[in-house]
Formats: structure tokens, C-alpha cells, sequence
């Protein structure tokens, strides 16, 4: 889950939002990403938050990339 929670925050995604989207209260998620709870389908949501948060990390990637070149094309014609 710690990997979860760094991909999470890094997209900036809250954690409210991201628990509403797993369809689990936000106090229990809160609880699971902190290691506290640990329920007995943990592999399901940790698949199902892989699936929701694959696509946004994806995106960000490609947004990144972009800038990055846009940068390079700016650094050469100086």
C-alpha cells in the first residue's frame, strides 16, 4: 500500500475522493493505506486501486514528457 498511497499523492489524488472511487468509507481507507487495518480482501483493493490509479499515472507521464521536450527544444535555441 505505501506504493499505492506515493502514486496517490503524487497525482495529487485525494484521499477521499480515491477511497469513494474503491467504494470504501474514507476513514477505513485512511486505515488501510496506513497499514493499520488490515482487511481480508487487501489483494482486491490493491488491484482495483492499481487499475483506477494506472491510466492518471499514465497521462501524467505522457504531460511530463511533453514539457520535458518543450524545455529541450527551448535550451537548443538558445
Amino acid at each position: 500500500m505505501k506504493t499505492i498511497k506515493f502514486l496517490r499523492q503524487t497525482l495529487r489524488i485525494k484521499q477521499k475522493d480515491f477511497a469513494k472511487h474503491l467504494g470504501i468509507a474514507r476513514s477505513n481507507y485512511s486505515n488501510i493505506e496506513n497499514g493499520i487495518l488490515i482487511p481480508k480482501n487487501i489483494d482486491k483493493i490493491k488491484l482495483n486501486a492499481i487499475d483506477l490509479l494506472k491510466p492518471e499515472l499514465k497521462s501524467t507521464i505522457a504531460d511530463i514528457e511533453h514539457q520535458l521536450d518543450f524545455l529541450k527544444q527551448l535550451y537548443e535555441d538558445l
